[in-house]
């Protein structure tokens, strides 16, 4: 059954800036044992699920969010870049194979994927247009990536 995230209590408090921050909680993780996951999916398929965001921020997407969200999503953009990410947003069916995780992989794949996109990010300046924001400057991104990291890792902490 799954856990409505919404309501999960002993999450991590995390904070993240960077993407130097990101590994280093994730690299945290890993060494510390074993990682329990308060959420529903385990920590392997939070680091993919991370490193997609990552990926798909240079490759871009097929999918275009409709009109009026888009419209929507800008006009809040600044309010939802600088605060914390809340739990239990759902994925659209469309961006599942896009953003979702596999759901068989081991913690250590997902980490190596994580540590790929986040050299491969930190190595390039070419960004694809947010599907919510459109265009977006390199610190925007940045902060987009960390606030969603955050949020993601705040539910693994080790046994």
């Amino acid at each position: 059954m799954a856990i409505d995230v919404r309501n999960v209590s002993g999450r991590r408090d995390v904070t993240i800036e960077s993407y130097d921050d990101i590994l280093r909680d994730a690299e945290q993780l890993m060494r510390g044992g074993k990682i329990r996951s308060l959420g529903n999916w385990t920590a392997g398929q939070n680091f993919e699920h991370l490193a997609k965001a990552m990926d798909v921020s240079i490759d871009g997407v097929a999918y275009t969010m409709p009109l009026w969200m888009r419209a929507i999503a800008r006009l809040f953009k600044s309010w939802f870049l600088n605060r914390p990410f809340k739990p239990g947003f759902q994925l659209p069916a469309q961006l599942e194979n896009d953003f979702g995780p596999s759901h068989c992989i081991t913690d250590e794949e997902g980490f190596r994927l994580l540590k790929e996109s986040v050299a491969r990010i930190k190595s390039t300046d070419q960004r694809a247009p947010s599907p919510a924001f459109g265009e977006m400057p390199e610190s925007d991104w940045i902060k987009l990536h960390c606030r969603h990291a955050a949020l993601h890792l705040s539910f693994l902490m080790n046994e």
